[in-house]
């Protein structure tokens, strides 16, 4: 079974970091756009 590699639009990658940073929390923004969470912590 191959892994699915999901190539997000860099637009949504820096909406997501700017989220993470204001909030502080990684956790709460990947809940809220349904992704996985070590997409954003790595």
């Amino acid at each position: 079974m191959r892994n699915k590699t999901i190539k997000y639009p860099e637009e949504f990658i820096i909406q997501i970091f700017k989220e993470v940073e204001g909030t502080g929390n990684a956790t709460l923004i990947t809940i809220k756009h349904d992704i996985v969470p070590c997409t954003v912590t790595r």
